[in-house]
């Protein structure tokens, strides 16, 4: 959105439906970024997006999301599954959950990996501070 302040406007507008729009889930491993767009387009109040896509989509459709202003995004960095039990189990919580829900499930794959092989991710940009940078690596792969 520094680049294109074009979806500026969008994003604070979605970012006031954050409670009351429900998620947008963007999947399927034929979904590439031009279903992405029109999903987004279609559904400009949509707050929060969970992507669920092929691997080699999925960061270009991530990045799409965020560009066009989506304040919360979701999706899981495991590559292998298109359907990602880590997204399924925090999705469906209310808006303000989610980074707990997320830090949580997390927290589980250190202890009981068989039963949580995700490894959720969650973008969240609050109108009322900074734009953050953008850093897409893995924290515990620096370990």
């Amino acid at each position: 959105m520094r680049r294109n302040e074009r979806f500026l406007t969008d994003w604070r507008h979605r970012w006031e439906h954050l409670e009351s729009s429900g998620p947008l889930r963007i999947t399927g491993t034929s979904t590439g970024v031009r279903e992405a767009y029109g999903k987004l387009l279609d559904r400009r109040e949509a707050a929060r997006v969970s992507v669920e896509v092929s691997a080699r989509a999925r960061m270009e459709i991530i990045q799409l999301c965020l560009a066009m202003g989506v304040p919360v995004v979701l999706w899981d960095r495991v590559p292998a599954h298109e359907v990602s039990h880590a997204v399924q189990q925090v999705a469906d919580a209310p808006a303000r959950a989610l980074p707990e829900q997320v830090r949580s499930y997390r927290a589980k794959t250190l202890h009981r990996p068989a039963d949580h092989p995700g490894r959720p991710v969650l973008a969240w940009a609050d109108p009322d501070r900074a734009l953050p940078e953008l850093q897409l690596s893995e924290p515990t792969e620096l370990l």
